[in-house]
């Protein structure tokens, strides 16, 4: 350890002594530094076009960040308009990156987060992260020798560009495909590096496929594009992602012939239907020491943000545990499985929960 690092060393440990790791990391948020304490802090390194309304960042973690594996994903947290909003990103590089990250963010004319980092985000600037998560991974050993049908929608080519880049640096690409749908021939990414990849890798094939396009629309997932642009797939690990309605045709065509089927969407299902009739719930939230009143019809993170209740969320669709908060007691029921939870002391998700009766929540 150099003579200026023990020193650095020595500083962070006397701060963090008087104010604690929280105050910290606070501290060094405002500051705009990544030497934060405990939390995972990453400086924007490049900023860059990416198809016609989406930005690659690239992103340096700080120390505490543990590392990944392609096709995870990071939640990303900003301050915008006075508020802590965090969203979910999947990242599209590979662990063999230096401990650099890249996530690719479309512009949602809706997305607050989206907005933020198209506008505002420049080299330098500093965001905070999450340690990586998801299960959106290639296998290892000799089952990552096997044949892969990559099949994306939009954003969806986020995580699949991350195995599709593994896959490559092997020293013979194993037999890849990746269809790829998107608007049209402008929305497209990773243009210019697909067609490297597939000019080094004889195995690799690359078809983009167009929805909207006014030229020519190829149209939506169907089972003769994939018969015809890739074959039989029993033996092939399937990897899909896309909204929701992509994802489950997807799975319906596949999941049951194909050797592996694994699929993640960046929009949630549609809820199920609700068939109680609408009443006003009360919550009680012991450590507030509130009480609200809240629809039976809605989420609870939707119900507590109306009121005006700030919870730290993530994804809003049960992957990213980010809004995860321990029920003290009632009945909730997952409005996308219809699953109920009548545990006492029981984790649920805010974002994905809606209740059945009163509640106690540790919020």
């Amino acid at each position: 350890m150099s003579l200026q690092t023990s020193k650095q060393s020595f500083s962070k440990r006397a701060l963090a002594s008087l104010i604690g790791p929280d105050g910290y990391d606070f501290w060094a948020r405002e500051f705009g530094t990544t030497a934060a304490w405990q939390r995972c802090f990453a400086r924007v390194l490049c900023v860059e076009r990416n198809g016609c309304n989406s930005l690659s960042i690239h992103l340096r973690p700080n120390k505490n960040f543990a590392g990944f594996q392609a096709g995870q994903h990071i939640n990303v947290t900003a301050e915008i308009e006075g508020r802590r909003l965090t969203r979910s990103y999947s990242l599209s590089n590979t662990a063999n990156s230096a401990m650099n990250l890249e996530i690719t963010v479309r512009h949602d004319p809706q997305g607050k987060m989206s907005g933020h980092l198209h506008t505002a985000i420049k080299v330098g600037s500093v965001l905070e992260i999450s340690q990586a998560f998801g299960g959106m991974s290639l296998p290892s050993g000799p089952e990552c020798e096997n044949p892969a049908l990559l099949l994306a929608a939009g954003s969806g080519i986020s995580p699949l560009m991350g195995l599709l880049r593994q896959r490559c640096e092997t020293k013979t690409c194993p037999p890849t495909t990746l269809l790829y749908w998107d608007y049209d021939d402008a929305h497209f990414c990773f243009k210019d590096e697909l067609n490297q990849l597939c000019a080094n890798n004889p195995q690799l094939h690359v078809h983009r496929l167009t929805t909207r396009s006014a030229a020519q629309a190829d149209g939506r997932i169907s089972e003769e594009q994939i018969k015809q642009l890739h074959g039989d797939c029993r033996d092939t690990m399937v990897y899909a992602c896309g909204g929701s309605d992509f994802v489950e045709a997807a799975r319906a065509l596949l999941s049951t012939q194909a050797r592996d089927f694994t699929a993640e969407a960046f929009t949630p299902p549609a809820t199920t239907a609700n068939s109680e009739v609408q009443q006003q719930i009360a919550i009680q939230l012991n450590r507030s020491g509130r009480t609200i009143t809240v629809s039976n019809q809605e989420s609870l993170l939707d119900a507590l943000e109306a009121q005006g209740i700030a919870v730290e969320s993530g994804c809003r669709m049960g992957i990213c545990n980010t809004c995860s908060c321990q029920k003290l007691q009632g009945s909730t029921t997952n409005q996308f499985s219809g699953e109920q939870n009548n545990a006492t002391n029981s984790s649920i998700r805010l974002c994905i929960s809606r209740a059945n009766g009163p509640l106690q929540l540790d919020l």
